[in-house]
């Protein structure tokens, strides 16, 4: 299981990151680098600590646009996000969150021609394989779940088709 973080809020560095450090875990955050250093917003110093602790950090684009609705938009979105964490970070390796999980064949195509390894969405599939790649579902987990329904998703207890 990886515990991914999307959006680059503050609150993962403040919250998640030291009781993730605290036992041993780490995550893996995507951000969305046109907000970076925003109020409520992970600064680089912030991003740049959680990549030096062995957390992933990707793209989640420049702006959280929808990529589905403005297809026109996806080349500026994810290679000027990549291109920030590229320096940011002194890495090649990276992937994206596409915003709202939303991606079709043409914005899994375009990530693999802009160079990202991987791409992240939402759902509930839990079989992947090279064929997936551009497209690995992530179980969503929003505010209002506590810890009993937490358990839920993470044993497969409460996963809807």
């Amino acid at each position: 299981m990886i515990l991914t973080f999307d959006d680059g809020y503050r609150s993962i560095y403040d919250l998640a990151f030291p009781v993730l450090k605290q036992y041993g875990f780490t995550g893996a955050v995507y951000v969305i680098t046109g907000y970076v250093g925003a109020p409520s917003y992970m600064n680089s110093e912030q991003l740049t600590e959680l990549f030096a602790n062995g957390w992933e950090i990707g793209s989640h684009t420049l702006s959280h646009e929808d990529l589905v609705k403005n297809p026109s938009h996806a080349y500026d979105q994810m290679v000027g996000s990549k291109l920030y964490l590229e320096k940011l970070l002194g890495i090649k390796e990276l992937t994206v969150a596409y915003p709202y999980g939303k991606a079709d064949e043409n914005i899994t195509r375009r990530a693999a021609r802009y160079g990202y390894f991987g791409g992240m969405g939402l759902g509930v599939n839990n079989v992947h394989s090279v064929e997936t790649l551009y497209y690995l579902s992530r179980q969503e987990i929003k505010s209002d779940c506590d810890l009993v329904c937490f358990e839920k998703i993470i044993t497969g207890k409460n996963i809807e088709p």
